[in-house]
């Protein structure tokens, strides 16, 4: 409805004015609830709650209206549970999976896939990037349900963050295993890529597998890596011979084989259901793309991400922002620096730009370096992140704005699909 429109534009407009959300939080949030319960889809009346979020604290008086909206579309995560009525303590509860501790409840949908995996469903599951998707393989392992789990993932790098994520929650009751060379226990967690998994001969039971982004599975896509799909494909199969429940994730894709679905029986689900909310910024670069970064990142105080086609081509981008003074003085990175100052080089870019708080993160950067600067970029001592695909693909981090600087993976340009990941800031 036209109408409609116009008040979703107008709330849009005042959600991000603190002055106007002061003003009138109250008539801002009833004009939500109006929209909620029209045929405004569910999507805008999200968006439209994560916004009054973002400014919670400007709700105050009206904050069990918020809380009504919250409950509604099911940010249940976004509820203190201290605060809520017998009936909406009961249903915040339901959304809790079992043995994770007080701090983690799922959203609506969250919690519906993770029930299904739970009654014994096999899932895939096509879902955006804020969704929580690798929460749920951890609820499944906390459930206490499987003795022997795999997870396959598509990067070394995702190896590394996936088993310090597992061994601090579940260390003391499983197994991580990452490489061939390790022993299995009573009880394994396996994290491994495609090829990894295909050089053991030693796993014979599995009582649960995961494979994260399953798209991958699919030949003929224009990023296809087509001897990595068949190593996929192969893996996929030998897991499914050891055990037919199994969970696959991955982002935005909207279709999946029918005759797949019906072949291994599992459920495929599309989900569009947000946590967060993404703005798009064209920049135009100009005569100096450089120079225009540099003037863009000038404008940015929080956590930053600039994604660049090569490992060369970060490293002028590093450069270009050491040159321009443009990082923080990092409280805790200073003796880091001063190890790689005396153990690689003083010169060497990595060391300025970590002196500056500024990381860099490819495939030639010595993996342990490359997983200090993500840790402390997520530790908010480092306010830049340039990097390649490295870092891109699954790496989960804080990033408030990210930059694409380039367009390009491997020479070629960037797909939709792949856009949709979660660009916030364009810089071509």
């Amino acid at each position: 409805m036209p109408g409609n429109n116009e008040l979703i534009k107008q709330l849009l407009k005042d959600l991000s004015d603190r002055t106007a959300i002061a003003q009138k939080s109250l008539e801002i949030l009833k004009e939500i609830s109006l929209l909620a319960s029209s045929d405004v889809d569910t999507e805008t009346v999200q968006e439209l709650i994560l916004r009054s979020l973002e400014h919670a604290d400007l709700f105050e008086q009206s904050k069990p209206v918020l809380r009504a909206l919250i409950r509604r579309v099911g940010l249940f995560p976004y509820l203190d549970g201290t605060e809520l009525s017998v009936r909406d303590q009961l249903a915040y509860e339901y959304h809790r999976p079992f043995n994770m501790g007080d701090e983690i409840v799922f959203h609506r949908p969250q919690a519906a896939v993770y029930r299904m995996l739970l009654d014994g469903e096999s899932v895939v599951l096509s879902a955006p990037t804020s969704f929580g998707k690798s929460l749920i393989i951890d609820a499944v392992i906390a459930s206490g349900k499987f003795k022997n789990i795999v997870i396959v993932v598509p990067t070394i790098a995702l190896i590394d963050e996936t088993r310090r994520r597992l061994s601090r929650r579940f260390g003391g009751q499983f197994k991580i295993i990452t490489h061939v060379s390790q022993s299995k226990a009573e009880r394994n967690i396996y994290v491994l890529t495609q090829e990894r998994l295909l050089e053991f001969d030693s796993i014979d039971e599995v009582d649960f597998f995961v494979i994260d982004e399953f798209y991958k599975l699919a030949p003929g896509r224009a990023d296809a890596d087509d001897e990595r799909c068949i190593s996929l494909n192969k893996a996929f199969y030998r897991l499914y011979k050891r055990t037919k429940h199994f969970y696959m994730l991955g982002p935005g894709i909207r279709a999946f084989s029918r005759d797949f679905c019906k072949k291994v029986k599992c459920r495929f689900i599309i989900e569009t259901y947000h946590t967060v909310v993404s703005e798009l910024y064209p920049v135009q670069p100009g005569t100096d793309e450089l120079q225009s970064l540099v003037d863009l990142c000038r404008s940015l105080q929080e956590p930053t991400i600039v994604f660049t086609r090569s490992p060369s081509r970060a490293t002028s981008v590093a450069k270009a922002l050491i040159a321009a003074n443009l990082g923080i003085v990092p409280r805790n990175v200073a003796p880091a620096a001063k190890w790689l100052a005396r153990h690689y080089h003083r010169d060497w870019h990595f060391t300025k730009a970590l002196k500056q708080g500024i990381g860099i993160h490819h495939g030639r950067i010595p993996r342990a370096l490359a997983q200090y600067v993500v840790r402390q970029f997520n530790n908010e001592e480092i306010r830049f992140l340039v990097c390649t695909t490295t870092l891109i693909e699954g790496v989960n981090t804080k990033a408030k704005h990210i930059i694409i600087l380039d367009n390009m993976i491997k020479r070629q340009e960037i797909d939709l699909f792949t856009f949709n990941k979660g660009a916030l800031h364009v810089c071509r």
